[in-house]
């Protein structure tokens, strides 16, 4: 657990601190959930959209022998004298006391955003570090905490005995992944892939690509690595904008310093060659998807960049798992395998999952779908696209929902291909029961859609069925 003494607090937030602050005693860890916020712990009361921090700083000081960080001074915290820190804005300066806390530690930061493949990159990140260091020495985000409030909370929990630290950077704004990487001061950077996700929050993929490249722009500015996908134009382009910065490429292409030299479907997973130079580094990947073969190769470009053995990076990457709805291969009891690829959708991953669906056995191919969001204008011709290239695969049955999942039968109509069974529904729970009469022992189902989209439902309604 990191501790933070009253000592570092006064003068990592000296610019923040009300005049004449009282500041006393050690902090054990830092909290912004009244409800996860421990005995000892520095409670930062955050004003959100719906709950406002400062609501519960009573509840938590009465429980707790920590101390609350507030930007209101309420007439009900004079009781509490010196546990109470008031400061200009609590959000920056949760913000200022993660940027000063990595200061402390000896770790080589890595920062992480991308389309496609953040947190799965992360992972195997992780794991290929691991290969070198055993795994007590990395930290990185948990779960999903990889905004402007997510980050500094994961970046506070690192720890003098690691060695490395890796920050997953998301968005949906521009500026959001400078403001991020501002925090992070990450020394290495990795750009997954540049796509569509959250085009329509930022006028069109040439805005996303503008919001992604921010991190490029923070690493060329700090004497920082750039890891860049080799086999994505718009990755390329942003590392030109930076000719003197120093880059470390992966990909297919002849130009990665760390190239996929083959990869193929075997033994569950896939096996992928890298090679780097004359050397290769044979891997044999717990995942499923070919394009997990790129988020491999720039976790290797990331070791590559942190002088890590890549012959330890390739070993330490066989032990990663998928991450829970990201493309998770799930058996069922009634016999069916279901692509568990319910966490997010964009155009781009959509393809990538149609292609592992390709790729795996089955009596049965069934695609199942809900809505890709954020796309704005892009949406209708985005669901079209995508149903087309359902068509053109040839699968046994289609399934979809949601307002836009209509345009999704629009596309695949225009192909020259009957499904065996096509159904459209209002939403996920009344898709999970339409398809629960179509399944049969041996079928291989595709589950994909936005967080908004709600599939895990579709799963929720098969988990029950019996062969």
């Amino acid at each position: 657990m990191t501790c933070i003494s009253a000592d570092f607090l006064r003068d990592a937030l000296r610019e923040h601190l009300s005049a004449a602050v009282e500041v006393e005693g050690l902090f054990k860890g830092v909290e912004t959930d009244s409800r996860k916020s421990k005995d000892g712990a520095l409670f930062v009361a955050l004003a959100g959209d719906r709950f406002d921090g400062h609501d519960f700083v009573v509840d938590v000081l009465r429980k707790n022998s920590g101390a609350a960080l507030v930007h209101k001074r309420l007439p009900q915290y004079e009781a509490f004298g010196a546990k109470v820190i008031e400061v200009q804005d609590t959000l920056k300066a949760l913000q200022q006391l993660a940027r000063a806390h990595l200061q402390t530690i000896d770790a080589t930061r890595i920062g992480v955003t991308g389309s496609n493949g953040k947190t799965t990159t992360k992972e195997l990140i992780r794991g290929a570090l691991s290969g070198a260091t055993g795994p007590g020495f990395i930290h990185a985000n948990a779960g999903n905490f990889n905004n402007h409030i997510g980050l500094p909370l994961s970046a506070l929990k690192a720890d003098v005995h690691h060695r490395f630290v890796i920050l997953e950077m998301g968005m949906n704004h521009l500026g959001e992944i400078a403001e991020l990487a501002g925090i992070g001061q990450p020394q290495i950077g990795v750009i997954t892939n540049i796509g569509s996700a959250h085009a329509g929050n930022l006028g069109g993929i040439s805005g996303v690509a503008q919001a992604k490249g921010e991190l490029f722009e923070y690493l060329a500015g700090t004497d920082g690595v750039l890891v860049v996908n080799a086999d994505d134009p718009r990755c390329i382009k942003q590392a030109k904008r930076w000719p003197k910065a120093r880059t470390v490429q992966f990909g297919k292409s002849k130009l990665a310093d760390v190239q996929i030299a083959s990869v193929a479907v075997a033994g569950g997973g896939l096996q992928v060659v890298f090679k780097n130079g004359e050397h290769s580094f044979p891997v044999q990947l717990p995942l499923v998807g070919l394009h997990n073969a790129w988020n491999a190769a720039a976790a290797m470009a990331v070791a590559l960049a942190g002088d890590v053995p890549l012959a330890q990076a390739a070993k330490g990457m066989e032990s990663v798992l998928p991450s829970a709805g990201r493309l998770q291969h799930r058996a069922l009891d009634s016999g069916v395998i279901v692509l568990d690829d319910t966490y997010n959708a964009n155009p781009e991953s959509m393809e990538m999952g149609l292609q592992t669906l390709m790729a795996t056995q089955a009596q049965r191919r069934i695609v199942v779908l809900g809505e890709m969001l954020e796309l704005g204008d892009m949406a209708v011709s985005s669901h079209r696209s995508i149903g087309a290239a359902v068509a053109q695969k040839k699968v046994e049955g289609f399934f979809v929902c949601g307002e836009l999942g209509q345009a999704y039968l629009d596309g695949a109509q225009a192909e020259d291909h009957a499904f065996d069974a096509e159904r459209w529904a209002a939403n996920s729970e009344d898709l999970g029961a339409a398809l629960k009469d179509y399944v049969r022992p041996g079928d291989v189902l595709l589950v994909k859609g936005s967080r908004g989209s709600q599939m895990e439902k579709v799963i929720a309604a098969l988990e029950g069925l019996k062969a």
